[in-house]
C-alpha cells in the first residue's frame, strides 16, 4: 500500500485519494460548444509554483483547445504530473473560468472533489512536501520525461477526517494563514532582487572589455570545462539512498540560500548503488545550475564543496586542469542563462549552447585565483546584503510547508 506517513488523531483515518475525488474526470457526453466561443486556457507556466495559484490565465477560441488539451471545470484541482513542475509545486484550484469550464496543458492531472469533500483539503494535501516526495518516488518514464502516473493518485492513501462539520471553518482559517504568509513574499523577493542587481552590476563592470587586461584571451566554456548533465535515478532506487555522497536536487539548491558552496544535500547515495546503476561522482569545485523549467529562470549557480552528483534537472561545469572554479563562478554570475533557453512551454538549455559561450580569462590559474579573490573582497558588502536577503526569503518560503506539515500531522522526515 502506498500511503503518506502521519500521526492520526481521533476522527482521522487514511483512505485512498480516489475515495475523496475523481481523478481525471471525463468531459460530459452531451457537451457542446460553438467553435468561436471564448474559452479559458491554462498552460503550465500560468500556475505559480510558490503560491499555488493560477496567475496568468489565457483566453482562446474553443476550436483551438478542444482537441489535444486537458479538460476541467470550475473548482477542479490541477496537479502537474511532469518533472520538475510537480516537485516545484505547480498545483492550483481553478476558479473564474469562462462559462465554468476550461482547458490546459496535457501535463496536468485533474482532481475533482466528491460531494461533501472540501476541495481545499485535497489541494493542500497535494501542496505538501510529503505528498510530492511520495509522488516523485513513484515517477514513471524515461529521464527528463518522468511523470506521476494516474494509478498512483488513485491508490495513495491520504489522511482525512470523518468529522466534516467544522471543516469549512477550519479550511477558511488555513486559507487566511496561508495568504498572510504568501503576502510576505513579494517584499522579500524585491529586496533580494535589488541585492542581486547591485552585486551583478559590480561584477559586470569589472568583467567588461574596457576593464579587463587586453592580453586576456576569450575561450569557449567547453574548452575550459566538461559540460555535463545530471543523472536520473531508476525508480527502484528512489527512497533507498544511503549516507555517502550528496545527491543534489534543484530543491536543495533553493534551501541553501545564496551561499556559493554546496556541502550537503537532503539525499545521499552510496558506492554500491552507484556501481549498480553506473552513476558518476563529480569532484569538489564543480559548478552546478538548474537547466529546465522555472528553476532555470532563477539563475541560481553554486559550487559543490564536496564530491557528489546531481539530478537530471541540473547541468554542471567540471573545470579542467589549470582552470579556477571561483573565477568561472564569478563570470557565470554575470550571465543570464535564460538567454539560452528555448521558447517551449517548459524552458530548457542545451549542453552545446552552454559550451559555446566565450569567456575572457587569464592564462594561468594563479592569476585567475588572484582576480577572483580581489573581486570577492570588492563585492563583499553587496554579498553580505545578498546573503541576508536570501536567508530572509528562505525563512519566509519555508513557512507554508511547515504550516501544512503541522496541519496534516505529518511525522518528521527522519521517520518517513
Amino acid at each position: 500500500m502506498i500511503a503518506l506517513s502521519c500521526s492520526l488523531p481521533q476522527e482521522w483515518k487514511l483512505v485512498p485519494l480516489a475515495e475523496l475525488c475523481e481523478i481525471n474526470p471525463s468531459k460530459p457526453d452531451n457537451f457542446k460548444r460553438t467553435a468561436d466561443a471564448p474559452t479559458s486556457f491554462i498552460p503550465m507556466e500560468a500556475v505559480d509554483d510558490k503560491t499555488g495559484a493560477v496567475i496568468t490565465p489565457r483566453k482562446r477560441p474553443y476550436e483551438s483547445v478542444a482537441r489535444g488539451y486537458t479538460y476541467f471545470e470550475e473548482g477542479d484541482i490541477l496537479f502537474a504530473k511532469i518533472t520538475p513542475c510537480m516537485q516545484n509545486g505547480k498545483t492550483a484550484i481553478v476558479t473564474g473560468l469562462l462559462d465554468g469550464l476550461g482547458y490546459g496543458s496535457t501535463e496536468f492531472h485533474v482532481l475533482r472533489a466528491k460531494e461533501g469533500v472540501d476541495p481545499r483539503w485535497i489541494y493542500y494535501l497535494l501542496r505538501t512536501e510529503e505528498f510530492r516526495r511520495k509522488a516523485e518516488e513513484n515517477f514513471e518514464g524515461s529521464a527528463g520525461q518522468r511523470r506521476v502516473p494516474e494509478h498512483f493518485l488513485r491508490e495513495i492513501c491520504v489522511p482525512t477526517t470523518s468529522n466534516y462539520g467544522n471543516l469549512p471553518q477550519i479550511m477558511s482559517n488555513l486559507d487566511t494563514s496561508m495568504k498572510k504568509m504568501h503576502s510576505l513574499r513579494p517584499a522579500a523577493e524585491r529586496q533580494l532582487q535589488a541585492a542581486l542587481v547591485l552585486r551583478n552590476r559590480i561584477l559586470k563592470k569589472n568583467f567588461s572589455p574596457e576593464t579587463l587586461p587586453s592580453a586576456w584571451q576569450k575561450i569557449k566554456l567547453g574548452d575550459l570545462c566538461e559540460v555535463v548533465n545530471g543523472f536520473g535515478f531508476p525508480k527502484i532506487f528512489q527512497g533507498k539512498l544511503c549516507l555517502s555522497y550528496p545527491f543534489i536536487k534543484v530543491s536543495d539548491m533553493n534551501k541553501i540560500g545564496s551561499e556559493t558552496i554546496v556541502s550537503k544535500a537532503a539525499n545521499t547515495v552510496n558506492d554500491e548503488i552507484l556501481n549498480e546503476i553506473g552513476g558518476k561522482i563529480y569532484p569538489r569545485g564543480t559548478i552546478i545550475f538548474p537547466k529546465v523549467g522555472g528553476a532555470l529562470l532563477t539563475n541560481k549557480k553554486r559550487i559543490m564543496g564536496t564530491p557528489g552528483l546531481f539530478d537530471n534537472n541540473i547541468m554542471g561545469l567540471v573545470p579542467r586542469s589549470g582552470v579556477s572554479s571561483k573565477y568561472l563562478l564569478l563570470w557565470m554570475e554575470t550571465f543570464d542563462l535564460a538567454e539560452l533557453a528555448n521558447t517551449q512551454a517548459i524552458p530548457s538549455i542545451r549542453q552545446s549552447d552552454v559550451a559555446a559561450l566565450e569567456i575572457p580569462i587569464p592564462n594561468n590559474i594563479s592569476e585567475q585565483e588572484s582576480f577572483a579573490d580581489n573581486m570577492e573582497k570588492y563585492i563583499l558588502s553587496a554579498s553580505r546584503v545578498l546573503n541576508a536577503a536570501s536567508r530572509q526569503l528562505e525563512a519566509i518560503s519555508a513557512l507554508p510547508a511547515a504550516t501544512l506539515r503541522e496541519f496534516f500531522n505529518f511525522e518528521s522526515r527522519a521517520n518517513v
